[in-house]
């Protein structure tokens, strides 16, 4: 292969690998709108979409730094695994919740919205969306591991509350008791 198609393909995914980040970290973002906008819908519930939201702002951070680390730090994206038609779709989705929210005659009630938020960060869990990537760095992978485990949590937490406003069926907004921190869980 002569030197300029070698030179020519390591470009070409640089350039993806730069697509595919920019998209891993604009889905941080845009969970981010989509939880303060909940936080402002749902005040008695508003610490937590906040920390939610704050979350998510440290993941974006988190993806922006791999974009920089990418060459220093050995990162490689599975280009062949990413598929940019299911996270446009994915983007789609959350905007239009987002869209949702800013409409003056929403009807959503908070088990809608945890239903969409467990939804949302149990199908980023299922399509492994942080798998795409692969290092051996060790730094790297602390933060890919965190990544995913953040995103357990958030999905943990999501559903215990929607599972205790399904048993309760409190979809409106009696929610002192669901909704205390007991020192740390949800």
């Amino acid at each position: 292969m002569s030197e300029n198609i070698k030179r020519n393909e390591e470009l070409s995914r640089k350039i993806d690998a730069d697509v595919v980040l920019d998209c891993m970290a604009n889905n941080e973002k845009l969970l981010s709108v989509l939880y303060e906008k909940y936080a402002v819908s749902f005040p008695e519930q508003a610490d937590f979409w906040k920390e939610l939201a704050f979350e998510e702002k440290l993941h974006f951070g988190w993806i922006s730094s791999l974009k920089r680390q990418m060459e220093e730090k050995g990162i490689y994206v599975d280009i062949d695994r990413f598929k940019k038609e299911a996270v446009m779709s994915f983007q789609d989705h959350v905007k239009s919740c987002i869209s949702q929210m800013d409409d003056k005659d929403n009807t959503m009630n908070i088990v809608q919205a945890l239903s969409t938020s467990l939804d949302i960060e149990q199908g980023m869990l299922e399509r492994n969306f942080f798998e795409v990537f692969e290092s051996d760095s060790v730094e790297v992978r602390h933060t890919l591991d965190n990544l995913r485990i953040n995103t357990e949590e958030h999905a943990g937490k999501v559903r215990r509350i929607w599972e205790q406003r399904k048993l309760t069926g409190s979809g409106g907004m009696d929610s002192a008791s669901v909704f205390k921190n007991d020192g740390g869980s949800w």
